[in-house]
């Protein structure tokens, strides 16, 4: 009958349609009233809500109203300090500095998850102070940083700055408070000294990964730690000894351009490898040195450069002995060229009677994992 109706008289349909649409449409004053409605939310779930947005989208919160203007002041997620080239304020390295340390002095939330601070760009003008001088400014910085993780309890600390700077290693050796909340660090072209950074796992009890890269300072450095599972140690130029004695390291990652300068003492879990340089080298061409612990590795990555496809030819060629990986059941091989050398590896898996994935890569390693002199 409606039907009927509808056909005889449609003008009747678009005044329903009309009420229809009409009534789930709000009015001016109710969408100003759902505007507003955040507002009212409390100040935990308005930091709850901001403690998820970056660090830029946080601080511009607090040109919302003035109940929004101190909010991000107390956010208690993830700090992001990244050195922008594009942004005058980020790409000099005093206004960096200023800005980074200025935040953190803001801060005052009594915890933080994350602290990552990466300046991409030169600091020539902050040499060594051997002739007694003053600390250089961003030294300083580093250890106001380190105290904003104690003090804050941060969980993760990542640091990341431009290679090739020369200023000195931090001193860090006066710390002697533990960071307990500290699970993770990367340090990525911080020139720390062995000592330094010895201190620094000691007083990190529960550190579970711990990544070094691009340190000038560190020559012979002892990593001895009863939580870490995961370490990284690449592109430290002039490393020439490494001791691991780890009882729950599950993975190490290393790029070494020196020969053979790890030993594993104490690392009964290790299970996962990637290597490169001399130290993939040394793996692959001299096995006997790294029975101990090869044989029970479950991952294995391997960079294989062009300076050591030689060698592998000859191995191919001589059917020398292989490292003995009866647990290994993942192995990837990085190739920088294709040769003959590459049916040395199809040997290589003659070892390895559990390997169930392999993947073969040819790419531009030798650049990637160039380091300087």
């Amino acid at each position: 009958m409606q039907l009927q109706d509808d056909m005889e008289h449609p003008e009747l349909e678009l005044k329903r349609r009309r009420r229809r649409t009409t009534s789930i449409i709000p009015d001016e004053a109710d969408a100003e009233k759902n505007k507003n409605r955040i507002g009212t939310l409390p100040d935990e779930i308005l930091i709850d809500i901001i403690s998820r947005l970056s660090l830029y989208e946080a601080g511009r919160t607090s040109v919302f109203s003035r109940g929004w203007r101190d909010l991000w002041k107390f956010t208690s997620g993830s700090l992001d300090f990244v050195g922008d080239q594009h942004d005058p304020k980020t790409v000099d390295p005093t206004r960096f500095l200023t800005w980074v340390n200025q935040v953190l002095e803001l801060h005052q939330a009594p915890y933080v998850d994350k602290l990552s601070i990466s300046f991409r760009s030169r600091i020539d003008d902050y040499d060594d102070d051997d002739d007694g001088g003053s600390p250089s400014p961003i030294v300083n910085s580093i250890g106001r940083w380190i105290r904003f993780v104690l003090q804050k309890e941060v969980r993760v600390f990542e640091l990341q700055l431009f290679p090739g700077n020369r200023f000195p290693s931090p001193d860090l050796d006066t710390f002697s408070s533990l960071l307990v909340k500290l699970k993770s660090l990367r340090l990525v072209n911080v020139n720390i000294k062995d000592k330094t950074m010895e201190h620094l796992l000691s007083i990190c009890p529960y550190l579970e990964k711990l990544s070094l890269e691009g340190s000038g300072y560190t020559k012979y450095l002892s990593v001895v730690s009863q939580s870490l599972k995961s370490l990284v140690v690449k592109h430290c130029h002039k490393l020439k000894s490494l001791v691991i004695s780890s009882e729950n390291l599950v993975s190490f990652e290393g790029f070494y351009n020196r020969d053979d300068p790890v030993y594993f003492d104490n690392v009964p879990l290790l299970s996962e490898l990637k290597i490169s340089g001399r130290y993939c080298e040394s793996f692959v061409l001299l096995p006997q040195h790294h029975s101990h612990y090869c044989g029970q590795l479950e991952k294995l990555l391997l960079l294989v450069r062009s300076e050591m496809m030689y060698y592998c030819t000859l191995l191919f060629r001589r059917q020398i002995e292989l490292p003995r990986l009866h647990n290994l059941k993942q192995l990837e091989l990085i190739f920088s060229q294709a040769g003959e050398s590459i049916l040395y590896f199809v040997l290589f898996t003659k070892a390895c009677p559990s390997l169930s994935t392999m993947q073969v890569q040819f790419t531009d390693i030798d650049a990637q994992s160039q380091e300087p002199n």
